[in-house]
């Protein structure tokens, strides 16, 4: 073999190398992408829906207070909108935290169908 075809084997070889350590490494930041949004999409969306339905919870209590203190039919109505406004919202939340919380499922069916059964007590509230 000669001096060239050595220098040529020895350049294909290290060309192969640095072709296959480039794969690799896209291969593993791929992953690494994939875990990142998981990481994301799992317990920062859950934790921030959770905290949405609290505020919504806390929104359509004093806009029952308001349906209670409210002294004609336009603050009622405006009062009984932004209960359903807010119910629908809480409702959205919901399905999102059903999705993609990891944990029991049955801590969240508890929650959810005490909610459920909020809205007959919002209804006597209000008539």
């Amino acid at each position: 073999m000669t001096q060239f075809k050595k220098y040529v084997l020895g350049f294909i070889t290290i060309l192969l190398l640095m072709i296959g350590m480039g794969y690799y490494s896209i291969m593993k930041l791929m992953e690494l992408s994939k875990e990142t949004e998981n990481m994301f999409n799992h317990p920062f969306t859950v934790s921030s829906a959770v905290k949405d339905i609290n505020i919504h919870l806390i929104s359509m209590q004093r806009s029952l207070k308001d349906v209670i203190l409210s002294g004609d039919e336009i603050q009622l109505q405006d009062a009984i909108a932004d209960i359903n406004l807010h119910e629908r919202k809480a409702y959205q939340d919901f399905e999102v935290v059903f999705q993609r919380y990891l944990g029991d499922k049955e801590d969240i069916k508890t929650v959810y169908n005490r909610f459920i059964e909020w809205e007959r007590y919002r209804d006597d509230i209000i008539t």
